[in-house]
């Protein structure tokens, strides 16, 4: 099959470009690593990004106009690695290309949730099978704590998160992981939120979950691998049986620690906490995981919880 990367920038290619890495983080690295991809194209208006990408990956395919790249190089998948506000005219011009039967998207889905359901009636309509690229649901470490979160905290009482960059852009991966772990909230609820002069919103929020709330706290404004700064995404997790702490570093490595918890034989109604180690590792090949989950469906996806994302950033008051 033929692949077309729409956005040569930091998912697109750039963050496998940085000599540092030594798993794949981008939708092209993802279509070299996989077998049922022949062949690779790039367009981004960029010309300096679009070269890069070209010189890193020895490609020979490249545009800078959606629509030439559609018509000339007819591919049978294509990744949208741009900013929210141009998905739902791009999809437009994919879906009106016939070979297209796969879209990988970048985070959030859309800008509002009415574009949402316009470009997943869009998909849908044209028959094309799609997912929304939120890294942890196809990353084997986040699947391992979903699959044990009873097993080593118990019942969920209280969870604190960290995070920097804005809330609708990065907030938009704890959100959504959080939904993963936990289902849907019950009720969202503003803490301390502003706009900045971009439009950007920063701020802090809560999350209720059957029997707990999760408090999203931003650390910082924009912060960003590329600008020098460092992401923060962090999760705490106390339950009836221990604590949880996640730290994701950049790139998608981690950190945990875990906590038993145990009666005090002294003081009642009071838990002491004990370390206990979690000699884990996982395959970091969770951008693979994600195009071949979304190149085995047989069905149109529902957006991997992209939508009730949305559904939470629009209850908060900050997406239409």
């Amino acid at each position: 099959m033929k692949a077309l990367v729409v956005g040569a920038g930091r998912m697109g290619s750039a963050f496998d470009e940085i000599r540092q890495k030594t798993w794949i983080n981008t939708h092209t690295g993802a279509y070299v690593k996989n077998a049922r991809i022949n062949c690779i194209a790039v367009c981004d208006k960029d010309k300096s990004a679009l070269e890069r990408a070209v010189d890193h990956w020895g490609l020979k395919h490249s545009y800078t106009d959606i629509e030439k790249a559609l018509d000339e190089y007819r591919p049978q998948v294509v990744s949208l690695c741009v900013g929210p506000h141009l998905v739902l005219g791009m999809l437009k011009k994919i879906a009106a290309c016939d070979s297209v039967r796969f879209v990988w998207l970048e985070k959030p889905f859309s800008n509002s949730l009415r574009n949402a359901k316009k470009q997943i009636d869009i998909l849908k309509r044209k028959r094309i099978r799609f997912v929304t690229n939120y890294q942890r649901r196809f990353d084997p470490f986040y699947i391992y704590i979903k699959k044990n979160m009873k097993a080593l905290v118990g019942e969920p009482l209280k969870c604190s998160c960290f995070f920097s960059g804005g809330i609708v852009n990065t907030a938009s991966h704890l959100v959504n992981t959080l939904i993963f772990f936990f289902g849907k909230p019950k009720q969202c609820k503003r803490l301390d939120i502003k706009k900045d002069k971009s439009g950007s919103f920063h701020g802090d929020f809560e999350l209720k979950f059957k029997g707990f709330s999760a408090f999203c706290f931003e650390i910082g404004h924009q912060a960003s691998v590329l600008s020098g700064a460092y992401s923060i995404f962090e999760m705490q997790i106390f339950g009836t049986k221990g604590r949880l702490d996640i730290k994701g570093l950049p790139f998608n490595e981690y950190e945990i620690r875990y906590y038993q918890s145990s009666a005090s034989r002294r003081f009642k109604n009071v838990k002491v906490l004990a370390e206990k180690r979690l000699a884990l590792s996982f395959k970091r090949d969770y951008m693979e995981r994600a195009l071949k989950a979304l190149l085995a469906r047989t069905q149109p996806s529902d957006a991997e919880g992209a939508v009730d994302t949305l559904n939470i950033f629009q209850e908060l008051g900050l997406i239409k």
